[in-house]
């Protein structure tokens, strides 16, 4: 019996190991239930760089670029779990082009900053402060959103990076 003849892509997948990062986590179940539909059933073996090409070719055909990118990057690093647990032979993703996507969105310039700066207390009255913290801090929205008013100390401003988890102390005598 050849080993990892028995075992298929579905199988591998199980064997994946799984971020503690919550939304790296959500994002690979959810390329993991794509490859499982699409390829699930084929034997590790069996896998070639057609089967894969297909998929990530398919993900590009319907405008999803980006998706493109990290289905590619998921099965690539599927295929060397497969390759070090003796699955696989080789990595049948490596000759695939990795899809290009081009960023359409772009960083505010510091008068378009101001003229949203002016016009947001009439949005809502805590948007102008808010704005100016991040601009200050460098704080992304998610921290901010869950920024809290006992966060406010005597002398600094103590948030917690959603993505990082790094805590900080921003003096609260600093001003732009």
């Amino acid at each position: 019996r050849i080993q990892g003849r028995d075992n298929t892509v579905a199988d591998l997948l199980d064997k994946m190991p799984v971020s503690e990062v919550y939304n790296t986590a959500k994002s690979n179940r959810s390329l993991d239930k794509k490859i499982r539909d699409a390829i699930g059933s084929i034997s590790c073996l069996g896998l070639t760089v057609a089967h894969c090409a297909q998929l990530v070719e398919d993900e590009v055909a319907s405008g999803h670029k980006r998706q493109a990118q990290a289905l590619r990057s998921r099965l690539f690093a599927m295929c060397n779990r497969g390759r070090s647990l003796g699955w696989m032979d080789s990595n049948p993703v490596e000759p695939i082009q990795k899809p290009e996507a081009k960023t359409t969105r772009q960083r505010l310039t510091m008068e378009q900053f101001q003229a949203i700066l002016e016009k947001a207390s009439d949005a809502a009255e805590w948007l102008p402060g808010a704005m100016l913290v991040a601009l200050l801090s460098g704080m992304d929205r998610d921290t901010l959103s869950k920024l809290e008013r006992k966060a406010i100390g005597k002398d600094f401003l103590t948030i917690k990076r959603a993505k990082t988890g790094i805590w900080l102390e921003i003096p609260l005598t600093l001003r732009m």
